[in-house]
């Protein structure tokens, strides 16, 4: 047991780490990430309600509606949060009153990131998992399948993300 958890710490640091550059500035070579959000929220909503009706054999129309609105508040949920905290980041703004879009496009434009990561994918889990299976297992007969298909869906979309944001956005230190 000791091995799997050891493995699973050292492969966590290989996935998360990254360079770091002193004295340089972040250029975006392309539109800032934000412009694909949209996209990838509907795409990843359709993958992911496919998915787990699917995989749990979710079959009658009441169950797939019910199963549809708890992804799609979930995801909804999972994609609007991390936006939401920036909004107590006024005060680094010294006085500056701006509002909650205006400190956003500030952000968004001036923070040397990606949208989809390794982060992205840890408040996805901890949000959609507790969300989506509560709620789903009163539908399906097991109970264990869900957890694992909403985790593998979640894992799939948000790499299948990750690769389209660095495909289509390009930046540079």
């Amino acid at each position: 047991m000791k091995i799997y958890r050891m493995l699973s710490l050292v492969f966590l640091l290989l996935i998360s780490t990254t360079s770091v550059y002193a004295n340089s500035s972040w250029n975006w070579f392309t539109k800032n990430p934000i412009t694909i959000l949209p996209w990838i929220v509907m795409s990843t909503i359709l993958i992911e309600i496919t998915f787990i009706c699917v995989m749990n054999k979710i079959n009658k129309l009441q169950n797939i509606i019910i199963t549809s609105a708890v992804v799609i508040v979930a995801n909804l949920i999972s994609f609007i949060l991390p936006y939401i905290f920036l909004g107590f980041m006024e005060d680094v703004y010294e006085g500056m009153k701006l509002g909650f879009f205006e400190l956003l496009n500030i952000w968004l434009n001036t923070m040397p990131i990606y949208i989809i990561g390794t982060g992205y994918l840890i408040i996805t889990l901890a949000l959609e998992i507790p969300f989506t299976c509560i709620i789903i297992s009163r539908i399906v007969s097991d109970r264990k399948k869900i957890l694992y298909s909403v985790i593998l869906v979640n894992i799939i979309t948000t790499i299948l993300s990750a690769i389209v944001e660095r495909i289509l956005y390009k930046g540079s230190w």
